[in-house]
């Protein structure tokens, strides 16, 4: 299976565009992005949304994934949801980071809405019943199988 890295890498090389023209625009070194080409550095949620949006290219393409037919079909959150606990908890502190540096890089210019951090915390909340949900689950499962 040929990973995002090399996804992007390949978009990259047939939209002709060079290592620095991508990397200056998705506001990156040349060096990171040839990291993340070349899976030697892991990419946060949001410099791969950005890095798809500079190539003009749906996240489902650079994932492998078919794009949504219909609501609820999305291979993005079918993909998140069938990650490990401990994948999915690395992927929510890249984007708490990601989401923290992007406040304090705001802060300096305008306060955050409230309806932003609303949202943040609802999404939090979402993420740990999940959580909860699974570690229920797997704890009945090893409950039932003493």
């Amino acid at each position: 299976m040929t990973g995002i890295g090399a996804r992007i890498r390949d978009v990259r090389t047939t939209q002709q565009k060079s290592l620095n023209d991508v990397a200056s625009r998705a506001k990156i070194s040349a060096a990171t992005l040839s990291r993340i080409e070349t899976e030697k550095q892991g990419v946060g949620i949001t410099l791969f949304l950005l890095i798809a949006k500079v190539l003009k290219v749906s996240p489902h393409e650079l994932l492998g994934e078919p794009e949504p037919r219909e609501e609820g079909d999305d291979p993005l959150a079918a993909k998140v949801a069938s990650m490990k606990p401990n994948e999915r908890t690395r992927l929510w502190n890249d984007l708490a980071e990601a989401r923290r540096e992007e406040r304090t890089r705001r802060r300096t210019t305008a306060a955050p809405s409230p309806s932003a951090h609303i949202e943040e915390l609802l999404a939090q909340i979402d993420y740990l019943r999940q959580e909860v949900e699974s570690m229920r689950s797997r704890a009945g499962t090893r409950a039932r199988s003493r």
